[in-house]
């Protein structure tokens, strides 16, 4: 068994472009663990942390269909702490255990480089589980107008996500490398490609 694969965290904040990064990775054919999917699987209806959730919160952060209704369980969290750090406690030790699944998946499949894209890297705790990490990062100004412009929210909504989360100053110290994405798609790839090689 492969053992000495490496183990590469990629974070940033809310609408950096780590996604984009990530997309790139994928069609260099490096294995990406995607948190955000994992966390999605995770509250799927009728696993561990959707009851815990539903137990917590109540019915009313609930679709019809019975799924989560993100937006209804974000606008709750996102305006209060205590109900966030509740959330996390519930969510992230279930999508812990999904990425470590994953990992030693590629692992075995004898992948050299293995990603781990977290948002939450830092907050979470996964940053113990890599090498190294890489930060995605743009200015605060540019964070706010991308993520109005794509998730069609509030320059306060977009805000309160920003502040609810780890500065990027923060995660900036605590990163091994930074790839600056505040010019076009070009420059971003080839950041990414010189620090692959």
């Amino acid at each position: 068994m492969k053992q000495n694969s490496k183990i590469i965290g990629l974070t940033g904040g809310i609408a950096t472009g780590k996604s984009t990064v990530s997309r790139f990775l994928i069609e260099q054919n490096y294995p990406v663990v995607d948190c955000d999917k994992l966390a999605r699987i995770a509250v799927e209806p009728g696993r561990p942390a959707y009851i815990d959730i539903v137990d917590y919160f109540g019915a009313e952060i609930l679709l019809e269909d019975g799924s989560l209704n993100r937006k209804a369980l974000g606008n709750i969290v996102f305006s209060d702490k205590r109900k966030l750090d509740k959330l996390n406690e519930i969510i992230h030790p279930r999508i812990r255990d999904l990425v470590l699944e994953k990992i030693e998946e590629y692992r075995l499949n004898g992948y050299e480089k293995i990603f781990v894209d977290a948002p939450l890297l830092f907050e979470t705790g996964l940053n113990q589980l890599c090498d190294e990490v890489w930060l995605v990062s743009i200015p605060t100004e540019l964070q706010i107008e991308r993520m109005v412009n794509r998730d069609n929210v509030s320059v306060d909504y977009a805000k309160s996500v920003i502040a609810s989360q780890m500065s990027l100053e923060e995660k900036r110290k605590k990163s091994d490398k930074v790839i600056e994405n505040s010019k076009d798609l070009a420059s971003l790839y080839k950041l990414v490609d010189e620090l692959l090689k």
